[in-house]
């Protein structure tokens, strides 16, 4: 549920391309700047799963969640194409930070028998989200302004790791009252 909320603000990346050209990226630089994005994210992955496995899927989800807030803020408030070009890199860093392990990290919780179940609720949780999702910041976009609807994504990522951070402290005080 908790990755629900957050996809609830994450809407489709057409709004970062909007905004890239919104912010004066050239039309043909929107593929650069998108390869740029996937590079990143490609690159990043495998460290992120290490650090993961040393460090904890837990840690680097909630990293991951306020790094979207703060990167969604950032697309509300660029103003010039270089900004474009640091937030799509930084959008590869936080998508290589999540993507595989908030997946390894749910395989965690859940018992051998219901891993097909929850993998399915999962992918059927996010991909409920994706349409009130692209279609809220659609509204925001043309009713109240573009950076609306990079606030309401990174309000909904902030939520998002307010209620991660309650359910790890949760996790932690399981042991003390029990199943």
């Amino acid at each position: 549920m908790i990755v629900a909320v957050f996809a609830l603000g994450n809407s489709s990346d057409a709004f970062l391309i909007l905004r890239a050209g919104q912010l004066g990226v050239l039309a043909a630089m929107i593929p650069a700047v998108y390869l740029l994005f996937n590079l990143v994210y490609s690159i990043t992955a495998i460290p992120a799963g290490i650090a993961a496995d040393r460090y904890g899927r837990k840690r680097l989800m909630l990293v991951g969640f306020v790094l979207f807030a703060v990167l969604y803020s950032g697309f509300a408030v660029a103003g010039s194409p270089l900004a474009v070009w640091v937030l799509f890199a930084l959008y590869g860093v936080f998508m290589g930070l999540t993507e595989g392990i908030q997946k390894a990290f749910l395989a965690t919780l859940i018992p051998e028998g219901l891993k097909g179940t929850a993998f399915g609720l999962y992918a059927g949780a996010v991909g409920f989200a994706a349409l009130p999702s692209s279609l809220i910041a659609g509204v925001l976009w043309d009713k109240v302004s573009p950076a609306a609807a990079f606030w309401f994504g990174a309000a909904t990522a902030l939520l998002a790791a307010v209620l991660f951070a309650v359910f790890i402290a949760g996790m932690k005080l399981k042991p003390f009252f029990g199943e």
